[in-house]
C-alpha cells in the first residue's frame, strides 16, 4: 500500500511540475501568431519598448538571468536588445529553460514611471 502511495505521488509531482529557468532571439516585424482565440503581434525588444500600456505582444528570444528573487528576468532577441520580463510560477506550463533555449513569450506591455517590462502571460517553446 505505501508503495503504491510513492509511486502515484512521484507521478503526480512529476504531472504537475510548474517549470522554470535553469542557469545565469529573434522576432520578425509583422508577424503574428494565433494564441487562444486572440492573434498576437511578434515584436522586437525596441519596438515593445515603444508601445503603448497593456499592448498584447509576443517576443522569441532567450532569457539571460533572474534578477531577482522575485518573477523578473532578463530577456534578450536575436538583436542584443534587453527588457525585463514577470513571469509568475504558472506562466512557465512546465517548461524548463536555460539561457541557450530560444523561446516565445506572450504577454502585455507594462509601463509606469520607473520604466517598460512585459507582464508574461505564457513562456512557449520555440518550434
Amino acid at each position: 500500500m505505501v508503495k503504491k502511495f510513492l509511486i502515484l505521488s512521484a507521478v503526480c509531482a512529476f504531472a504537475f511540475a510548474k517549470g522554470g529557468f535553469v542557469g545565469g532571439d529573434g522576432s520578425s516585424k509583422g508577424e503574428f501568431i494565433e494564441y487562444g482565440a486572440k492573434s498576437y503581434r511578434v515584436v522586437s525588444v525596441k519596438e515593445a519598448k515603444d508601445l503603448r500600456d497593456d499592448t498584447k505582444v509576443t517576443l522569441v528570444g532567450n532569457i539571460k538571468k533572474r534578477l531577482n528573487n522575485d518573477d523578473k528576468y532578463l530577456f534578450v532577441d536575436k538583436s542584443g536588445a534587453s527588457i525585463t520580463v514577470d513571469i509568475d510560477d504558472d506562466d512557465w506550463n512546465g517548461l524548463v529553460v536555460s539561457p541557450d533555449t530560444k523561446i516565445r513569450i506572450v504577454g502585455e506591455v507594462d509601463k509606469d514611471l520607473v520604466g517598460v517590462e512585459i507582464d508574461v502571460d505564457d513562456v512557449l517553446p520555440v518550434k
